[in-house]
């Protein structure tokens, strides 16, 4: 009969220096890449993407875009994988919302694969169409747009609203969605390879079957997992507890969480004048201790007037510790991130966007900056 373990026995324990060698063996000899975002400045952030055991937050107020952030990033992810050994190895995605049906996140990846107006598919617009031709341009194109997304699919699962339970679903229950998911994605790659129709194509999916192990867990929000020690209305509280609890569930897994947070005034303080002023969305920050990664996603049609502001006030901060030809090379990188208005002007009712980086544990803290195309459900970086 096996002995039970006391509930105060610890692990063993070793000097450093003695697990060194296999440490420093494991990191050169280690094939493992980042998983790429469709950033490219936030992936210089993270240097080159994606790690295993790292839990990220994006931040933002309500209709701010973290929801469409998440979804497009959990689509790229599962469409491009990463690169391992010259060779693409898909990358599987479970992506868990409260607040979305699943049907409508659909609706938003044939909006954003096929520029299709989000008003045209959500209203259904087909059924009315003023003449055959264009009823059938528009199918079209919803046929392209979900052959795409069927590849995509094939490397991401959705567990939505009407499945998982708000302020109900714990971490706990995460972690078993996504023991429940890696099964299911590695049984659909054994039927692959069964079904492979020649030894070319085994051999690449028995490397899959080794090496596509790196998975991505998307929450959206956090705020609205279950937590039946705290309550949820003790909101730093129970951010710090959530935040150490999805930390814990990336290294466990060794996986990687990305988890959306919607700040609201949290606070509220006296000015000199005693007028009452809330805290601000930076301050948001201390109340997310277990994240390798903290973000927030801003997004205004005056956001890059904003950010232009904030490179003047730059440049004269360093204008004294730096060369002429430095200053000159500052201003042209500068110039080249922001770009013109006229970018409004186009379809799409775009916005701009900004991913501003205020904790980062393992990389950069320069801002990415987006136009955000609201009615294709798509970000476009458009600096950096």
């Amino acid at each position: 009969m096996p002995v039970k373990k006391s509930r105060n026995e610890v692990a063993e324990i070793s000097l450093f220096s003695q697990e060194m060698e296999k440490t420093l063996r494991e990191l050169l000899e280690s094939r493992e890449r980042n998983i790429p975002t469709f950033s490219p400045t936030l992936n210089r952030n993270l240097n080159g993407g994606l790690r295993k055991g790292d839990f990220l937050t994006i931040l933002g107020a309500p209709g701010s875009g973290k929801t469409t952030f998440l979804w497009q990033l959990a689509q790229y992810i599962a469409e491009n994988g990463k690169e391992i050994e010259s060779q693409r190895v898909p990358v599987p995605c479970l992506y868990l919302t409260f607040q979305m049906k699943k049907n409508d996140l659909y609706l938003w990846a044939l909006n954003r694969l096929e520029k299709i107006d989000g008003g045209l598919l959500f209203g259904r617009r087909w059924l009315d169409m003023k003449t055959p031709e264009e009823r059938e341009n528009l199918l079209k194109r919803i046929v392209k747009a979900n052959i795409q997304f069927s590849d995509i699919g094939k490397n991401l699962a959705v567990q939505d609203i009407s499945t998982m339970r708000s302020h109900k679903s714990s971490v706990e229950d995460i972690a078993a969605y996504a023991r429940q998911f890696l099964r299911v994605f590695r049984a659909n790659l054994e039927t692959q390879r069964k079904e492979a129709p020649n030894a070319e194509e085994k051999e690449k999916i028995d490397f899959f079957l080794v090496h596509a192990n790196h998975l991505v867990i998307f929450v959206d929000p956090m705020e609205l997992i279950g937590v039946e020690q705290v309550p949820y209305w003790e909101e730093s509280i129970f951010d710090r507890f959530i935040s150490f609890k999805l930390k814990e569930l990336a290294v466990h897994l060794d996986c990687t969480v990305v988890a959306a947070r919607t700040t609201f005034a949290v606070s509220k303080k006296n000015t000199d004048k005693g007028e009452q002023e809330f805290s601000s969305v930076e301050e948001k920050v201390d109340s997310i201790p277990g994240a390798d990664f903290v973000a927030i996603l801003k997004s205004g049609y005056r956001l890059m007037d904003e950010k232009i502001k904030e490179f003047d006030k730059e440049k004269k901060e360093k204008k004294e510790a730096k060369k002429e030809t430095q200053i000159i090379q500052m201003k042209q990188e500068q110039a080249g991130r922001v770009k013109s208005k006229k970018l409004l002007d186009g379809i799409g009712d775009p916005i701009y966007a900004s991913l501003d980086i205020i904790k980062n544990r393992k990389g950069g803290t320069e801002s990415c900056l987006f136009l955000w195309n609201r009615s294709f459900n798509e970000f476009i970086e458009v600096g950096g």
